[in-house]
């Protein structure tokens, strides 16, 4: 959160999103604003051949996929656990670091279950063939989204 505004005489705030701006408006600036979102590298990020992704990455049956910080406030363990629930073609694929990959994988193992971390995808450059593989992308965060998921998607 912003406490307050440092500068003296600013005259532009440019944010992520319309909510950020509220935020800076809210204490106290009154300038102009300029709104810029996040980008998205629509070269990498491509329609490509859904069936040489899924093969590449060796995803089969229906696959719910997750990109992000591997971090308990994203849900995952509540994601892993309704995976866990369903019939035995829908699987969970994980992609991320964080603290929370330990928890993640345990959890997976404990409910013998392939749901879990898809180590094959951990580079950028690989996202865009996880994106193209997956069925569905899962936003389980246990907080709000403020923007960064929506255009990730």
């Amino acid at each position: 959160m912003v406490p307050s505004i440092r500068s003296e005489t600013p005259t532009l705030v440019v944010a992520r999103s319309d909510e950020a701006i509220g935020v800076v408006q809210s204490h106290g600036y009154t300038g102009s604003v300029e709104v810029v979102p996040n980008a998205v590298d629509e070269v990498l990020f491509r329609p490509m051949d859904r069936a040489s992704c899924r093969n590449t990455l060796g995803m089969t049956g229906f696959v719910v996929g997750f990109v992000g910080r591997l971090v308990e406030e994203k849900g995952l363990l509540d994601l892993v656990d309704a995976v866990a629930k369903c019939p035995p073609d829908i699987n969970a694929a994980i992609v991320g670091t964080g603290p929370f990959l330990g928890a993640i994988n345990a959890r997976r193992k404990a409910l013998h279950r392939r749901s879990g971390a898809c180590p094959a995808c951990q580079a950028a450059q690989e996202l865009p063939q996880f994106m193209n593989a997956i069925d569905c992308l899962a936003l389980p965060s246990t907080q709000r989204d403020d923007g960064r998921n929506s255009s990730a998607a």
